[in-house]
């Protein structure tokens, strides 16, 4: 009788193989030119004085890219550029007449001006709402509030940006003085947006906002009947 022989398996070794984790650098597009709490009066304060220039972000200054540009004389000439998505304005005495001249510093400063997607002017001086300057970018993110907007219309003028999806606007006196229905008038004007003050627009707010502009446009109707009667 032969004796079972016990034959010993050797378990396969588990290799283990530890790699280095990439690490993702951002853009230069991806970087915001802040320029806030630099008390400035006027946008042209940006190309005009020379001690204005974006705050570093996490310890990094933004950088400029070399870019070619035809100037007046219809000459090439190689110009320096920021590449980003959005500016920071925040906290400076920007008035309306300030603003004014926004797209032609937007186009001496950054590689492509239609590039920018988001811009906080709040805690400013602006009584109006720049439509000229807004809806001639592609915002998704606008920040107003805190500022000196008195007329409910000038809303109105933000509902031609498509892509505008956030929008502050309150701590301006149109919030204060309208505050029953400040934000249905605001969601009926610019039906796009996905969030106001801060606050996501629900399906709830869009049925009362168009609940509230049915009987808004038809109590402007009857009135405008009864004064031609």
């Amino acid at each position: 009788m032969t004796t079972p022989v016990a034959v010993m398996t050797q378990e396969p070794k588990l290799s283990v193989s530890f790699q280095k984790p990439k690490v993702s650098q951002k853009k230069n597009s991806e970087v915001l030119l802040d320029y806030s709490f630099l008390s400035m009066s006027k946008i042209t304060d940006i190309l005009e004085s020379s001690y204005i220039e974006p705050r570093p972000q996490l310890g990094k200054k933004p950088k400029k890219i070399e870019v070619e540009r035809v100037n007046e004389d219809g000459e090439v000439e190689k110009v320096e550029k920021y590449e980003t998505f959005g500016l920071r304005l925040t906290s400076n005495a920007i008035n309306d007449d300030g603003l004014e001249p926004m797209l032609k510093v937007l186009d001496d400063i950054i590689v492509d001006a239609m590039a920018i997607t988001w811009i906080d002017l709040s805690s400013n001086l602006l009584t109006k709402i720049n439509g000229d300057v807004f809806c001639n970018l592609k915002l998704k993110i606008l920040y107003l509030h805190d500022n000196a907007i008195s007329d409910l219309k000038e809303v109105d003028k933000l509902g031609g940006i498509p892509t505008l999806s956030k929008l502050t606007l309150h701590c301006n006196p149109i919030a204060n003085d309208h505050r029953a229905f400040y934000r249905q008038y605001a969601l009926s004007k610019i039906p796009q947006l996905k969030s106001f003050d801060f606050s996501t627009v629900t399906k709830a707010d869009r049925v009362t906002a168009e609940m509230w502009n049915r009987n808004f446009n038809a109590q402007k109707k009857k009135a405008k009947t009864d004064e031609n009667e």
